[in-house]
């Protein structure tokens, strides 16, 4: 019985561990130039600490003003270690996005903001 305890011990240990590494993740947005009605590309970079995450799953979900969402999936990375899309923002006005993200099925991270087209 006392090394069950053990054993279950140690394995609740290790997967709070692993949670807080989870934490270590982080995402940022660029576009090569200004954004435009049209197709832009945004660029996507993904890092654990300071290390660059070449093997997410990555969905960008934008949100148009006529209430439309519009799902982009890539796994594709440019050059830089980037994930890169190739987004339609069809009018001027103001759109929010949801970044998710995650590493062999493990927590799936959110980032969200909005974007301005004039």
């Amino acid at each position: 019985m006392k090394i069950l305890r053990n054993i279950l011990l140690v394995s609740l240990l290790g997967l709070g561990f692993a949670q807080a590494k989870d934490k270590d993740y982080s995402a940022s947005i660029e576009t090569t130039e200004a954004l435009k009605v049209g197709i832009n590309q945004i660029n996507i970079s993904i890092k654990s600490k300071t290390i660059p995450v070449y093997n997410a799953d990555v969905k960008l979900e934008i949100f148009q003003v006529n209430n439309k969402i519009i799902n982009y999936r890539t796994k594709k990375i440019d050059k830089k270690g980037n994930y890169v899309f190739n987004v339609n923002l069809p009018k001027k006005g103001s759109y929010n996005y949801l970044l998710s993200y995650n590493r062999m099925g493990g927590v799936i991270h959110r980032v969200r903001g909005d974007w301005e087209v004039r």
